[in-house]
Protein backbone atom coordinates (compact mmCIF):
# COMPACT_ATOMS: atom_id res chain seq x y z
CA UNK A 1 0.00 0.00 0.00
CA UNK A 2 1.16 3.52 -0.76
CA UNK A 3 2.28 5.74 2.05
CA UNK A 4 -0.59 7.41 3.88
CA UNK A 5 -0.13 11.16 3.49
CA UNK A 6 -2.50 14.14 3.33
CA UNK A 7 -2.11 14.08 -0.46
CA UNK A 8 -2.96 10.37 -0.74
CA UNK A 9 -6.02 10.82 1.50
CA UNK A 10 -7.13 13.81 -0.56
CA UNK A 11 -6.72 11.80 -3.77
CA UNK A 12 -8.69 8.92 -2.24
CA UNK A 13 -11.50 11.34 -1.34
CA UNK A 14 -11.59 12.90 -4.81
CA UNK A 15 -11.54 9.49 -6.48
CA UNK A 16 -14.34 8.18 -4.25
CA UNK A 17 -16.50 11.27 -4.72
CA UNK A 18 -15.99 11.17 -8.48
CA UNK A 19 -17.60 7.73 -8.49
CA UNK A 20 -20.16 7.89 -5.66
CA UNK A 21 -22.27 10.42 -3.84
CA UNK A 22 -21.50 10.37 -0.13
CA UNK A 23 -22.29 11.94 3.19
CA UNK A 24 -19.55 13.61 5.21
CA UNK A 25 -19.59 10.90 7.86
CA UNK A 26 -19.42 8.14 5.27
CA UNK A 27 -16.40 9.75 3.60
CA UNK A 28 -14.79 10.25 7.01
CA UNK A 29 -15.22 6.53 7.73
CA UNK A 30 -13.67 5.59 4.38
CA UNK A 31 -10.64 7.81 4.97
CA UNK A 32 -10.25 6.57 8.55
CA UNK A 33 -10.31 3.01 7.24
CA UNK A 34 -7.45 3.88 4.87
CA UNK A 35 -5.45 5.29 7.81
CA UNK A 36 -6.20 2.20 9.89
CA UNK A 37 -5.01 -0.10 7.09
CA UNK A 38 -1.81 1.95 6.79
CA UNK A 39 -1.23 1.55 10.53
CA UNK A 40 -1.85 -2.20 10.26
CA UNK A 41 0.82 -2.39 7.56
CA UNK A 42 3.31 -0.73 9.87
CA UNK A 43 3.29 2.80 8.52
CA UNK A 44 4.09 5.45 11.10
CA UNK A 45 0.87 7.47 10.95
CA UNK A 46 -0.71 8.73 14.15
CA UNK A 47 -4.47 8.69 14.19
CA UNK A 48 -4.59 12.16 15.80
CA UNK A 49 -2.53 13.64 12.99
CA UNK A 50 -4.59 11.82 10.37
CA UNK A 51 -7.81 13.09 11.98
CA UNK A 52 -6.66 16.64 11.38
CA UNK A 53 -5.89 15.79 7.74
CA UNK A 54 -9.30 14.18 7.33
CA UNK A 55 -11.11 17.19 8.81
CA UNK A 56 -9.24 19.49 6.43
CA UNK A 57 -10.14 17.25 3.48
CA UNK A 58 -13.82 17.15 4.49
CA UNK A 59 -13.87 20.93 4.86
CA UNK A 60 -12.24 21.35 1.45
CA UNK A 61 -14.64 18.92 -0.24
CA UNK A 62 -17.60 20.76 1.28
CA UNK A 63 -16.23 24.12 0.10
CA UNK A 64 -15.80 22.75 -3.41
CA UNK A 65 -19.37 21.45 -3.37
CA UNK A 66 -18.41 17.79 -3.67
CA UNK A 67 -19.92 17.04 -0.25
CA UNK A 68 -23.37 18.28 0.65
CA UNK A 69 -25.26 16.23 3.22
CA UNK A 70 -28.61 17.93 2.52
CA UNK A 71 -28.37 17.29 -1.22
CA UNK A 72 -27.18 13.73 -0.58
CA UNK A 73 -30.03 12.94 1.83
CA UNK A 74 -32.66 14.42 -0.50
CA UNK A 75 -31.29 12.44 -3.42
CA UNK A 76 -31.15 9.19 -1.43
CA UNK A 77 -34.70 9.65 -0.12
CA UNK A 78 -36.03 10.23 -3.63
CA UNK A 79 -34.12 7.27 -5.09
CA UNK A 80 -35.04 4.84 -2.32
CA UNK A 81 -38.72 5.81 -2.31
CA UNK A 82 -38.88 5.43 -6.09
CA UNK A 83 -37.31 1.99 -5.79
CA UNK A 84 -40.08 0.90 -3.43
CA UNK A 85 -38.36 1.06 -0.04
CA UNK A 86 -40.31 1.81 3.12
CA UNK A 87 -39.80 5.05 5.05
CA UNK A 88 -38.47 3.03 7.99
CA UNK A 89 -35.87 1.33 5.77
CA UNK A 90 -34.86 4.67 4.30
CA UNK A 91 -34.33 6.15 7.75
CA UNK A 92 -32.16 3.19 8.72
CA UNK A 93 -30.05 3.36 5.55
CA UNK A 94 -29.45 7.11 5.91
CA UNK A 95 -28.57 6.71 9.58
CA UNK A 96 -25.99 4.09 8.56
CA UNK A 97 -24.46 6.65 6.22
CA UNK A 98 -23.93 8.99 9.15
CA UNK A 99 -26.74 11.47 8.63
CA UNK A 100 -28.40 13.01 11.67
CA UNK A 101 -32.02 12.44 12.60
CA UNK A 102 -32.80 16.08 11.74
CA UNK A 103 -31.25 15.80 8.26
CA UNK A 104 -33.22 12.63 7.57
CA UNK A 105 -36.52 14.11 8.76
CA UNK A 106 -35.90 17.29 6.74
CA UNK A 107 -35.23 15.26 3.58
CA UNK A 108 -38.37 13.18 4.09
CA UNK A 109 -40.43 16.29 4.80
CA UNK A 110 -39.15 18.10 1.71
CA UNK A 111 -39.87 15.04 -0.45
CA UNK A 112 -43.36 14.92 0.99
CA UNK A 113 -43.89 18.57 0.02
CA UNK A 114 -42.41 18.07 -3.47
CA UNK A 115 -44.47 15.01 -4.31
CA UNK A 116 -47.65 16.31 -2.71
CA UNK A 117 -48.30 12.87 -1.22
CA UNK A 118 -47.80 12.10 2.46
CA UNK A 119 -45.11 9.53 3.21
CA UNK A 120 -47.81 7.20 4.59
CA UNK A 121 -49.47 7.07 1.16
CA UNK A 122 -46.09 6.56 -0.48
CA UNK A 123 -45.38 3.76 1.98
CA UNK A 124 -48.67 2.06 1.08
CA UNK A 125 -47.97 2.40 -2.64
CA UNK A 126 -44.52 0.89 -2.15
CA UNK A 127 -45.97 -1.96 -0.07
CA UNK A 128 -48.53 -2.64 -2.80
CA UNK A 129 -45.72 -2.61 -5.35
CA UNK A 130 -43.86 -5.24 -3.30
CA UNK A 131 -47.03 -7.33 -2.94
CA UNK A 132 -47.53 -7.31 -6.70
CA UNK A 133 -43.86 -8.00 -7.42
CA UNK A 134 -43.70 -10.98 -5.05
CA UNK A 135 -47.25 -12.06 -5.94
CA UNK A 136 -48.28 -12.33 -2.31
CA UNK A 137 -51.42 -11.29 -0.43
CA UNK A 138 -54.35 -10.48 -2.72
CA UNK A 139 -52.24 -11.57 -5.71
CA UNK A 140 -52.26 -15.19 -4.50
CA UNK A 141 -55.07 -17.55 -5.47
CA UNK A 142 -58.01 -17.18 -3.06
CA UNK A 143 -57.58 -20.63 -1.51
CA UNK A 144 -53.89 -20.00 -0.58
CA UNK A 145 -54.24 -16.56 1.02
CA UNK A 146 -55.11 -17.58 4.55
CA UNK A 147 -52.41 -20.24 4.81
CA UNK A 148 -49.71 -17.81 3.63
CA UNK A 149 -50.96 -14.73 5.52
CA UNK A 150 -48.35 -14.85 8.32
CA UNK A 151 -45.53 -15.49 5.86
CA UNK A 152 -46.67 -12.57 3.69
CA UNK A 153 -46.95 -10.28 6.73
CA UNK A 154 -43.42 -11.27 7.74
CA UNK A 155 -42.10 -10.46 4.27
CA UNK A 156 -43.58 -6.96 4.44
CA UNK A 157 -42.36 -6.52 8.02
CA UNK A 158 -38.80 -7.40 6.99
CA UNK A 159 -39.10 -4.85 4.21
CA UNK A 160 -39.78 -2.23 6.90
CA UNK A 161 -43.49 -1.63 6.47
CA UNK A 162 -45.71 -1.06 9.50
CA UNK A 163 -48.29 -3.61 10.61
CA UNK A 164 -51.21 -1.46 9.40
CA UNK A 165 -49.59 -0.75 6.05
CA UNK A 166 -48.82 -4.45 5.57
CA UNK A 167 -52.43 -5.39 6.36
CA UNK A 168 -53.79 -2.88 3.84
CA UNK A 169 -51.32 -3.93 1.17
CA UNK A 170 -52.07 -7.64 1.56
CA UNK A 171 -55.79 -6.89 1.31
CA UNK A 172 -55.19 -4.84 -1.82
CA UNK A 173 -56.53 -1.62 -0.31
CA UNK A 174 -55.46 1.45 -2.22
CA UNK A 175 -56.14 4.94 -0.83
CA UNK A 176 -55.99 6.60 -4.25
Amino acid sequence: MRKCTPKSLYNKAVFYLSRYASSSENLRAILEKKVFKAQQEGQDVSFEEASVWIEDILKRMTELGYLDDERYSASKVRTLLESGKSVRTIKMKLKQKGLSEEQIEEALHSHEEESGAPNDETDLKNALRLVRKKRIGFMRPEEERSSFYQKDMAALGRAGFSFETAQKALAGEDDS
